[in-house]
């Protein structure tokens, strides 16, 4: 396929990372601009794990919608022994895929999760 060809067909290339050992969770969420969305989850074995929030693919989306990504926020908090929470991390991005990876210990965890959504 020469590089012209590639360019009209395709919008970017992605390269995931494979873990045979690991097990997916997910939770299907609507939200509006008004309303953050709250996930509270236990993690019961220390591990690597990821966090990621994703947004319909624009490849659904004819071009001339110029339909792009909303703005998405996700603050990631463990939940400490005093009932309060530890700040893990936030982080803010326009992405069909906006994540983050690390390793947790055992605990119960939550992630905030807020998206202007673009006004298609």
């Amino acid at each position: 396929m020469s590089y012209e060809d590639f360019v009209k067909y395709f919008s970017d290339i992605q390269v995931c990372r494979v873990h045979d050992d690991y097990h997916y969770a997910w939770k299907k969420s609507n939200t509006d601009n008004k309303h953050a969305a709250y996930f509270k989850f236990n993690i019961t074995n220390p591990g690597h794990y990821y966090l990621t929030v994703n947004q319909e693919s624009k490849r659904k989306h004819l071009k001339r919608e110029n339909y792009q990504y909303s703005e998405v926020s996700i603050v990631f908090a463990k939940r400490t022994e005093d009932g309060g929470f530890q700040y893990i991390e936030g982080f803010q991005r326009a992405d069909k895929e906006v994540w983050t990876d690390g390793e947790l210990e055992a605990g119960e965890y939550v992630a905030y999760v807020k998206i202007d959504w673009y006004d298609q």
